[in-house]
């Protein structure tokens, strides 16, 4: 997930962080499409793309930080603020769906099984939340930062006018993943007997449940199956976040001029 990044401090290294961005949803989106797999070689290649991409997300919000030049300085400024606290949100949810995706691992089992995968999900929950968190960050310190291009009499109208779906986007995309989290909870499966693992809950019901639900074989498969859906769906509107971004990041460097006359950045 992408947003409008006023941390770094050179615009090429923002379009740079923007095709990553675009190219980790895509990698997002095949991971997705992997869980929907009984394979333990696919949901493995899924859980990889996953683990690898919120590690390097994670690692690039740190750098975003740690390069960000005077940034004690910077602290008393209201955008810079809001700006911090938003990637420091992003590392956080970044990395807790990297140790959500350790958790969840294909081919755990024995004693240790159903507790990795309730801590996974919940990592995936919260993660999840924290994006949803930051994109509200993220329309702060836009409205601020639209706020000071009005007043200073900029042309940014069309770049304001797609940074603000692309923060749309983004908020829906995190929306779907927290209901997609949800679902992937072990508590959800706990009628499906044995439960071993989310790609095998359909080898047998436990009988109790029978009266209730009949046969809970299609309970049992469909809460995760629909949940990867929403991680689908919510990953195709994080690319489309990501591919707005990518048209908006060299509007930023256009060269604008101020009341006085000097030229500045347009973002």
């Amino acid at each position: 997930m992408v947003r409008h990044r006023a941390l770094i401090s050179t615009w090429k290294l923002e379009h740079t962080s923007a095709i990553f961005d675009v190219v980790k949803e895509v990698a997002t989106v095949v991971a997705c499409v992997c869980f929907f797999s009984d394979k333990d070689g696919i949901l493995e290649l899924g859980d990889a793309l996953f683990t690898v991409f919120s590690l390097l997300g994670f690692l690039l919000n740190i750098v975003d930080i740690y390069t960000t030049p005077n940034l004690r300085s910077k602290i008393g400024d209201p955008l810079a603020r809001v700006e911090i606290l938003e990637t420091f949100i992003f590392m956080v949810a970044g990395f807790f769906f990297f140790i959500g995706c350790i958790f969840y691992w294909p081919g755990i089992t024995g004693k240790y099984a159903i507790a990795c995968e309730s801590i996974g999900a919940w990592c995936f929950v919260i993660g999840s939340f924290g994006f949803v968190i930051a994109g509200a960050f993220n329309a702060f310190s836009l409205g601020i930062h639209a706020m000071e291009l009005q007043l200073a009499n900029r042309e940014f109208h069309l770049a304001f006018t797609i940074q603000k779906r692309g923060i749309i986007l983004a908020i829906i995309g995190s929306c779907f993943f927290v209901a997609g989290s949800f679902m992937y909870r072990t508590v959800f499966n706990e009628t499906c007997a044995p439960y071993t693992s989310r790609y095998n809950a359909r080898h047998g019901v436990l009988s109790r449940t029978d009266a209730v639900l009949g046969s809970t074989e299609t309970y049992c498969l469909s809460t995760e199956y629909y949940g990867t859906w929403l991680y689908v769906i919510g990953a195709l509107f994080l690319w489309a976040e990501t591919v707005l971004n990518v048209i908006v990041s060299p509007m930023k460097a256009r060269p604008t001029v101020d009341q006085d006359g000097a030229f500045e950045d347009a973002f």
